[in-house]
């Protein structure tokens, strides 16, 4: 779901990368199957 693909990504936090797990709600992860 191109919508949900930003779920998949790290996105820049300063100096770092961060990505971020979310089990539930709105911005829930996608997980492959």
């Amino acid at each position: 779901d191109p919508e949900r693909r930003h779920t998949l990504v790290a996105r820049r936090d300063g100096n770092v990368l961060r990505f971020d797990v979310r089990l539930q709600g709105t911005d829930e992860t996608v997980f492959f199957e």
